[in-house]
């Protein structure tokens, strides 16, 4: 009998260490899968916006600029030419375009799929649009952006240029108010404990100031920060030709008074 209670012992304990192991491996597993987000990079800073921000990639780009002075990591996910809002009628044609909006963009960042954004891309490349969309969508996809610590939103410009109303009906995102809630609302929920700044746009030949008071309302709205860049005393029609490329681009000077403009407003915020 004692030797059937021995036999039996080291087949419990075979069984227990089978299991242990088991475990371990289950363990592991279920780790993997966790850290898939976990093994995307991680970022500080996230910029969306258009040209202002993505038409410039190199150290003198606005991100880049607040990067070195905030110390902080950053991701210029800017998109030139692109609108906050979506095509009022959204014929086929526009169906992609729509992708690259702010609207666009953040329901890829609420639900992790890019694919639209990729189909986009091509097309904008062959009518001579820029060539980074494609290295800013992969960033996007391959980076974490729930646990940044600031995103910074800015829009409007080409909302102008494209006739989108800067009012609509309310969860209408065919308006630059409606986009901007909408995709806020999108941002806010993947990044709970980002500091969400929106910025009004910056200057455009044209008198922009609707929409820094439409920006300044959804900002309260939303209970979210608001960096009025129109009216920060960056570009205005006296020094349009010393700060700007074509009156509304910003040159090299102009950047770096933005992204100064920019840090001081976030010291001033307890964000830095």
């Amino acid at each position: 009998m004692s030797g059937i209670k021995k036999c039996f012992n080291k087949i419990i304990i075979i069984f227990g260490i089978l299991f242990a192991v088991a475990c371990i491996v289950m363990s592991g597993r279920i780790l993997t899968g966790l850290s898939s987000e976990g093994s995307k990079e991680s970022v500080q800073v996230v910029f969306l916006g258009d040209s202002i921000f993505g038409n410039f990639r190199d150290e003198s780009s606005i991100p880049a600029l607040f990067s070195e002075s905030a110390g902080k990591t950053v991701l210029n996910a800017g998109l030139g030419g692109t609108t906050a809002a979506v095509c009022g009628n959204n014929p086929r044609s526009e169906v992609v375009q729509d992708s690259l909006s702010l609207v666009g963009i953040a329901e890829a960042i609420s639900c992790g799929d890019y694919s639209i954004q990729r189909s986009a891309i091509p097309s904008r490349v062959a009518n001579g649009d820029l060539t980074y969309f494609d290295e800013t969508i992969n960033d996007l996809e391959s980076t974490d952006i729930t646990g940044a610590e600031i995103v910074i939103i800015e829009h409007g410009l080409n909302d102008y240029f494209n006739d989108w109303p800067i009012d609509g009906v309310a969860g209408n995102t065919n308006s630059y108010t409606g986009a901007m809630n909408y995709a806020i609302k999108l941002i806010k929920a993947k990044c709970p404990n980002s500091a969400i700044i929106l910025v009004s746009p910056v200057y455009g030949r044209d008198n922009l100031s609707g929409y820094s008071l439409a920006a300044e309302m959804v900002a309260k709205d939303q209970n979210i920060y608001f960096f009025d860049a129109y009216n920060a005393g960056i570009v205005d029609s006296s020094n349009v030709d010393e700060v700007t490329i074509d009156g509304i681009h910003l040159n090299e000077i102009g950047r770096e008074i933005y992204a100064d403009k920019l840090y001081d407003y976030c010291k001033s915020q307890g964000l830095l």
